[in-house]
């Protein structure tokens, strides 16, 4: 079963539904995860996956987490080509979102209170998987036994580093394939332009018959 989160409704800064000008049930990040624990209890024994687009957790940019490149040469995030050196200058970019981050980034407090949300939710239910992209890399992170899934390096790249509770982290171009089979076992595979580069199987869900 897939449950589809829209992440950036939470995130989003400027003039959007609320109250009674929204259609929607759940009006909050709380509603919201009131009926996403409602809708897993109510599909005991499926490998439930819910996909957002922000990610739980990650080891990318949007983690912190940048290379001496970006410190030294920083305008090359903007031209590639851009090889200016900007010691100190160059690295209070990385240390603002490492440590405040925008509202896309994991440290930002509004950022981190969704996620802190859906993790006490998902950990609730072993084996459950949540896939997202946001950060433009491959990462499969496993913790509390709930699998996440990060796809998000289709067509373009960002540095990524494995550390924390990542099993698998990458910076190359590519994608990942959930696999679930019919006696419910499933796996993840990461693939690049090269062909699969990572699969682990995934927990098995207990079934409730």
């Amino acid at each position: 079963m897939l449950v589809i989160l829209d992440t950036q409704w939470f995130l989003h800064p400027w003039d959007k539904p609320e109250g009674e000008s929204s259609h929607c049930d759940s009006k909050s990040a709380t509603d919201v995860t009131i009926h996403l624990d409602k809708i897993i209890n109510r599909n005991q024994g499926k490998r439930v996956v819910v996909a957002g687009h922000h990610p739980v957790f990650s080891y990318g940019q949007h983690g912190g987490v940048f290379t001496f490149k970006d410190h030294i040469f920083p305008l090359t995030g903007i031209n590639k080509n851009y090889y200016l050196p900007l010691p100190v200058i160059g690295s209070l970019v990385p240390f603002y979102r490492k440590f405040f981050g925008n509202i896309q980034d994991i440290a930002h407090p509004v950022n981190k209170a969704l996620r802190r949300r859906l993790q006490e939710t998902l950990q609730k239910h072993p084996g459950i998987a949540y896939v997202s992209g946001h950060e433009h890399t491959l990462q499969y992170i496993e913790h509390d036994s709930v699998h996440y899934i990060v796809s998000g390096s289709g067509s373009k790249s960002t540095p990524v580093r494995k550390k924390g509770f990542s099993r698998f982290a990458s910076s190359e171009i590519g994608f990942a394939r959930m696999i679930v089979k019919q006696d419910g076992n499933a796996e993840v595979e990461f693939y690049s332009a090269a062909g699969k580069i990572f699969s682990s199987p995934l927990l098995k869900i207990k079934s409730t018959k």
